[in-house]
């Protein structure tokens, strides 16, 4: 019973999928008043000023998403369909899941990288997207939120 009951309990704390695989617009919203819209696609690539992000990825319309227990991939796509851009995160470099969420570490420099923390929202119709940056400290690493942002399933 105790093996049994061992089992179960390791077995719960095995991270799993966050259920948001699916295609997203690629333009959202911050969750602040009066936000303006902004990139998916320019926030994984670490540009968090929504007119700059917009202007760099104003061709990219949807972002693919696909979230599996070990691996996360991220498509960005023209409004025709031409894929513009793939990347790939496992858990050598930098994808974990966490309290219900895929978990991407993005690193801008051995001192600093960004904590993006991806969870399915309004029924699974939309990714809420929560970005924090991580730097060094006198007490340890300090994470500084940067935003949270909602985006729009499109299929």
């Amino acid at each position: 019973i105790i093996m049994f009951g061992l089992l179960a309990l390791w077995g719960s704390s095995i991270a799993t999928a966050a259920n948001i695989s699916g295609t997203y617009s690629d333009k959202g919203t911050m969750l602040a008043d009066g936000s303006p819209t902004v990139s998916l696609h320019a926030l994984f690539g670490l540009q968090f000023q929504p007119e700059v992000g917009l202007a760099d990825h104003m061709n990219t319309a949807t972002v693919e998403v696909t979230d599996k227990d070990d691996w996360f991939e991220f498509k960005t796509y023209q409004e025709g369909g031409t894929e513009i851009s793939r990347s790939r995160w496992g858990p050598q470099n930098g994808f974990s899941h966490e309290e219900g969420s895929a978990v991407v570490r993005i690193s801008k420099n051995k001192d600093e990288f960004y904590t993006f923390m991806l969870k399915s929202a309004a029924d699974g119709a939309a990714m809420e997207v929560r970005i924090y940056r991580v730097s060094p400290s006198t007490f340890g690493p300090a994470a500084d939120p940067i935003g949270t942002y909602f985006f729009v399933k499109s299929e």
